[in-house]
Protein backbone atom coordinates (compact mmCIF):
# COMPACT_ATOMS: atom_id res chain seq x y z
CA UNK A 1 0.00 0.00 0.00
CA UNK A 2 1.49 3.37 -0.98
CA UNK A 3 2.37 5.83 1.76
CA UNK A 4 0.88 9.25 2.30
CA UNK A 5 1.93 11.90 -0.21
CA UNK A 6 4.67 14.05 1.31
CA UNK A 7 4.22 17.69 0.26
CA UNK A 8 7.06 20.19 0.45
CA UNK A 9 6.23 23.81 -0.24
CA UNK A 10 8.93 25.85 -1.96
CA UNK A 11 8.90 29.62 -1.58
CA UNK A 12 9.87 31.58 -4.70
CA UNK A 13 13.37 32.25 -3.36
CA UNK A 14 14.09 28.52 -3.42
CA UNK A 15 13.18 28.31 -7.10
CA UNK A 16 15.31 31.40 -7.78
CA UNK A 17 18.26 29.76 -6.03
CA UNK A 18 17.75 26.74 -8.27
CA UNK A 19 17.50 28.83 -11.45
CA UNK A 20 20.60 30.81 -10.45
CA UNK A 21 22.47 27.62 -9.47
CA UNK A 22 23.50 29.38 -6.25
CA UNK A 23 26.69 27.88 -4.82
CA UNK A 24 26.05 26.28 -1.45
CA UNK A 25 22.40 25.69 -2.37
CA UNK A 26 22.24 24.03 -5.77
CA UNK A 27 23.58 20.65 -4.59
CA UNK A 28 20.88 20.44 -1.93
CA UNK A 29 18.13 21.51 -4.33
CA UNK A 30 19.29 19.03 -6.97
CA UNK A 31 19.31 16.29 -4.31
CA UNK A 32 15.76 17.14 -3.24
CA UNK A 33 14.54 17.11 -6.84
CA UNK A 34 16.33 13.80 -7.42
CA UNK A 35 14.67 12.35 -4.32
CA UNK A 36 11.27 13.46 -5.59
CA UNK A 37 11.87 11.96 -9.05
CA UNK A 38 12.78 8.66 -7.37
CA UNK A 39 9.86 8.71 -4.90
CA UNK A 40 7.40 7.15 -7.35
CA UNK A 41 4.83 9.86 -6.66
CA UNK A 42 5.14 9.75 -2.87
CA UNK A 43 6.77 13.22 -2.66
CA UNK A 44 5.95 16.44 -4.43
CA UNK A 45 6.94 20.10 -4.34
CA UNK A 46 4.04 22.53 -4.31
CA UNK A 47 3.92 26.29 -4.61
CA UNK A 48 1.53 29.12 -5.33
CA UNK A 49 0.80 30.10 -8.91
CA UNK A 50 2.29 33.43 -7.77
CA UNK A 51 5.71 31.78 -7.98
CA UNK A 52 5.41 31.65 -11.79
CA UNK A 53 5.41 35.46 -11.71
CA UNK A 54 8.06 35.89 -9.01
CA UNK A 55 10.44 33.54 -10.84
CA UNK A 56 10.63 35.60 -14.02
CA UNK A 57 14.35 35.43 -14.67
CA UNK A 58 17.83 34.65 -13.43
CA UNK A 59 20.14 37.03 -11.60
CA UNK A 60 22.42 37.27 -14.65
CA UNK A 61 19.51 38.53 -16.74
CA UNK A 62 18.68 41.21 -14.19
CA UNK A 63 22.29 42.34 -13.90
CA UNK A 64 23.02 42.40 -17.65
CA UNK A 65 19.50 43.22 -18.85
CA UNK A 66 19.98 40.54 -21.49
CA UNK A 67 17.40 37.77 -21.67
CA UNK A 68 18.50 34.17 -22.17
CA UNK A 69 16.36 31.55 -23.90
CA UNK A 70 18.25 28.89 -21.90
CA UNK A 71 17.12 30.51 -18.63
CA UNK A 72 13.55 30.74 -19.87
CA UNK A 73 13.63 27.05 -20.86
CA UNK A 74 14.98 26.11 -17.42
CA UNK A 75 12.18 28.07 -15.74
CA UNK A 76 9.52 26.56 -18.01
CA UNK A 77 10.89 23.06 -17.38
CA UNK A 78 10.11 23.49 -13.68
CA UNK A 79 6.42 24.02 -14.36
CA UNK A 80 6.07 21.35 -17.05
CA UNK A 81 6.47 18.26 -14.87
CA UNK A 82 3.35 18.15 -12.73
CA UNK A 83 4.48 14.91 -11.10
CA UNK A 84 7.29 16.87 -9.41
CA UNK A 85 5.92 20.39 -8.95
CA UNK A 86 2.30 21.25 -8.32
CA UNK A 87 0.84 24.73 -8.51
CA UNK A 88 -2.01 25.96 -6.32
CA UNK A 89 -4.28 28.69 -7.60
CA UNK A 90 -4.90 31.79 -5.54
CA UNK A 91 -8.55 31.72 -4.52
CA UNK A 92 -10.73 33.52 -2.00
CA UNK A 93 -10.00 31.06 0.83
CA UNK A 94 -6.24 31.54 0.47
CA UNK A 95 -6.63 35.30 0.02
CA UNK A 96 -8.67 35.61 3.22
CA UNK A 97 -6.18 33.47 5.17
CA UNK A 98 -3.30 35.55 3.81
CA UNK A 99 -5.06 38.68 5.05
CA UNK A 100 -5.58 37.09 8.47
CA UNK A 101 -1.88 36.21 8.65
CA UNK A 102 -0.93 39.79 7.79
CA UNK A 103 -3.22 41.05 10.55
CA UNK A 104 -1.82 38.50 13.04
CA UNK A 105 1.71 39.58 12.13
CA UNK A 106 0.76 43.17 12.85
CA UNK A 107 -0.20 42.26 16.43
CA UNK A 108 3.29 40.74 16.87
CA UNK A 109 5.01 43.87 15.55
CA UNK A 110 6.04 42.02 12.39
CA UNK A 111 5.66 43.11 8.79
CA UNK A 112 4.31 40.46 6.44
CA UNK A 113 4.21 41.37 2.76
CA UNK A 114 1.29 40.15 0.63
CA UNK A 115 3.33 37.71 -1.51
CA UNK A 116 4.81 36.08 1.60
CA UNK A 117 1.35 35.92 3.19
CA UNK A 118 0.03 34.20 0.05
CA UNK A 119 2.84 31.62 0.21
CA UNK A 120 2.19 30.96 3.91
CA UNK A 121 -1.58 30.68 3.40
CA UNK A 122 -1.12 28.40 0.37
CA UNK A 123 1.16 26.09 2.34
CA UNK A 124 -1.35 25.96 5.17
CA UNK A 125 -4.25 25.36 2.80
CA UNK A 126 -2.44 22.37 1.29
CA UNK A 127 -1.43 20.97 4.68
CA UNK A 128 2.21 20.65 3.69
CA UNK A 129 4.77 18.91 5.87
CA UNK A 130 7.34 21.69 5.48
CA UNK A 131 7.73 25.08 3.84
CA UNK A 132 11.22 25.57 2.41
CA UNK A 133 12.57 29.10 2.14
CA UNK A 134 15.78 31.09 2.34
CA UNK A 135 13.89 34.05 3.86
CA UNK A 136 15.05 34.17 7.48
CA UNK A 137 11.91 36.08 8.55
CA UNK A 138 9.43 33.36 7.60
CA UNK A 139 10.23 30.59 10.14
CA UNK A 140 8.54 32.60 12.92
CA UNK A 141 5.21 32.00 11.15
CA UNK A 142 5.45 28.22 11.51
CA UNK A 143 3.19 28.06 14.54
CA UNK A 144 0.62 30.28 12.82
CA UNK A 145 0.31 27.93 9.84
CA UNK A 146 1.04 24.65 11.61
CA UNK A 147 4.11 23.43 9.77
CA UNK A 148 7.88 23.55 9.93
CA UNK A 149 9.42 26.45 7.99
CA UNK A 150 13.10 25.98 7.22
CA UNK A 151 15.82 26.09 4.60
CA UNK A 152 15.83 23.18 2.16
CA UNK A 153 17.87 20.21 3.36
CA UNK A 154 18.55 16.63 2.44
CA UNK A 155 17.95 13.81 4.87
CA UNK A 156 20.64 11.54 3.51
CA UNK A 157 23.92 12.17 1.75
CA UNK A 158 24.26 11.05 -1.86
CA UNK A 159 27.29 9.13 -3.06
CA UNK A 160 29.14 11.01 -5.78
CA UNK A 161 30.23 8.13 -7.99
CA UNK A 162 32.60 10.31 -10.02
CA UNK A 163 34.80 11.24 -7.08
CA UNK A 164 33.95 8.54 -4.56
CA UNK A 165 32.80 11.18 -2.04
CA UNK A 166 29.45 12.09 -0.52
CA UNK A 167 27.57 15.27 -1.23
Amino acid sequence: MPGKLRLLYWDSCVFLSYINADPGRIDTLDAILDEIYKSNGEMKIVTSILTKIEVAGAAIEYSTRILSSAVEQKIDALWNDESVIGLIELHDGIAMRARELMRQALTQGWSLKPPDAIHLASAQWLGVEELHTYDDKLPRYGTMIGCKICEPYITQLRLNLDSGTTS
